[in-house]
């Protein structure tokens, strides 16, 4: 999350609001915490520095957050309140610049994007799925270097 975060500072070098990104960004992790929306860990296994953990998860399945949540999503979501927003739109346009208007209008339809994503995903089917999970120690902290899902 941390990595989009930063891919989106563009957009603030082009004067989008920070809390706008901020908020926005709180959508899309609220939208990703429904892929593990309940958790139970199960056996796990550690092999010197190595470990592998099994992890039954119920939740929206990434695999419809991957198919979901898509440039085309974003587009169609962006289009949709231009359309709702055009005489707002115009009349914020007229007396600004372009770049004052592309930020304005970042600033306006980004958080209802991020909305819209959360909404998609809360509305989606739950499913159980088992995850492996191999981790590798690297100094105190553990990182994952594998993982296997299995839904049904």
């Amino acid at each position: 999350m941390s990595e989009l975060r930063d891919s989106l500072s563009m957009y603030e070098e082009a004067g989008v609001s920070g809390d706008t990104l901020d908020t926005f960004m709180d959508s899309i992790l609220k939208a990703y915490r429904l892929i593990w929306e309940k958790y139970e860990i199960g056996d796990v296994k550690v092999d010197g520095e190595t470990a592998t953990v099994m992890v039954k998860v119920t939740g929206v399945p990434m695999e419809v957050m991957e198919k979901e949540m898509t440039e085309e999503f974003g587009a169609n979501v962006a289009g949709q309140w231009a359309e709702d927003h055009m005489e707002e739109i115009q009349n914020y346009a007229t007396g600004h610049t372009e770049e004052e208007t592309f930020a304005w209008l970042m600033d306006q339809m980004l958080p209802a994007a991020g909305k819209e994503a959360e909404a998609k995903m809360d509305e989606s089917e739950r499913k159980a799925s088992d995850y492996r999970l191999t981790l590798n120690k690297e100094g105190d902290d553990w990182k994952i270097s594998n993982v296997e899902v299995k839904s049904e």
